[in-house]
C-alpha cells in the first residue's frame, strides 16, 4: 500500500476499542448473561488538511459497527466504545516496514512483559520450536 503523503495530507493510527454484544435476536436485546469481549484494534487512516482528526476517525470507526449471525448461530454486535490513542505516523509514504505504533515502556516489570507478549490466538509466524525461523546470517 503505497501512497505519497503530500503536504495536504497525514497518516494517523489509532487504537480503538469494541465490545461484542450477544442479542436475543436480529435487532434484538442484548443477553443478560453474555461474557464480557473486548477487541482492542489498530488501524491506520488519513486525514487532509483542514479534516479534523477526531472527528474522522470516529466516523471511520462508528462505520465499522457490525451486526451479523455467528457461524454457532447466535446475534453479534460489534460496538464502537472509545478512541485508546492516536499517533502521528511520520513517515511520507505507507509502504512495507513503516511504523504505524509504537509504545515505550519506561523500566517494565514481569507483569508488564506478560501484557508487552499478550497475542490473541496462535503465534503461527514461529517454528514449532519457538524460534522466529529466520536462521542465522
Amino acid at each position: 500500500m503505497t501512497d505519497e503523503t503530500t503536504g495536504n495530507e497525514r497518516w494517523y493510527s489509532a487504537r480503538l476499542l469494541y465490545e461484542q454484544l450477544l442479542l436475543e435476536s436480529p435487532g434484538g436485546k442484548e443477553l443478560a448473561d453474555a461474557e464480557p469481549l473486548f477487541e482492542d484494534k489498530l488501524i491506520v487512516f488519513r486525514v487532509k488538511e483542514g479534516e479534523d482528526v477526531v472527528a474522522k476517525l470516529t466516523a471511520l470507526a462508528e462505520g465499522a459497527n457490525d451486526e451479523f449471525e455467528a457461524a454457532a448461530g447466535n446475534w453479534v454486535k460489534w460496538v464502537f466504545r472509545e478512541i485508546l490513542e492516536i499517533q502521528d505516523i511520520s513517515a511520507h509514504e505507507i509502504e512495507d516496514g513503516t511504523e504505524v505504533y509504537f509504545r515505550w515502556w519506561t523500566n517494565p516489570t514481569e507483569r508488564d512483559f506478560e501484557i508487552i507478549r499478550e497475542i490473541h490466538g496462535e503465534r503461527w509466524w514461529l517454528e514449532a520450536d519457538g524460534s522466529s525461523g529466520r536462521g542465522e546470517g
